[in-house]
């Protein structure tokens, strides 16, 4: 059983903590104004998996954290990402890691900064043993 949403407005470690659960287990949401939902800052790096045609995760990207929300992730990152990939995140928390799940919508460059903002839609996580077993070595390891 999941505990409520927090309030508007505040943003300490707990809501954050709260945000990533109900976000990585969240369905997919097709509404029609995403940024609805309340952003939360994320502070540190976070590390991304491409996935290839399999579905699996390949190479690490180490990213810099932007924001989270309930319904996707912005954060900067040194290398493109393709729209429409699907990428495994793994995200900090104040009590360990989270994996994440998604689709790229968006990967546009930052002139001066020599880096891509990305946006991504979090996905349910797949249902695969093999990822989930990966997903649960990620967070504790």
């Amino acid at each position: 059983m999941s505990s409520p949403p927090p309030e508007p407005g505040t943003q300490t470690a707990n809501n954050v903590e709260h945000i990533i659960a109900t976000a990585a287990d969240a369905p997919i949401v097709d509404a029609p104004n995403r940024r609805a939902s309340a952003r939360f800052p994320l502070k540190g790096s976070l590390t991304l998996f491409e996935t290839d045609f399999r579905g699996t995760p390949t190479a690490e990207i180490v990213c810099t954290s932007g924001d989270i929300s309930r319904s996707g992730i912005g954060f900067r990152s040194r290398r493109m990402l393709y729209a429409d990939r699907n990428v495994f995140i793994v995200v900090p928390t104040p009590t360990g890691k989270r994996v994440l799940y998604g689709v790229v919508r968006q990967c546009r460059y930052l002139e001066g900064q020599n880096c891509y903002h990305v946006g991504v839609s979090l996905l349910e996580l797949p249902g695969e043993s093999a990822i989930k077993e990966w997903a649960a070595a990620m967070e504790n390891s």
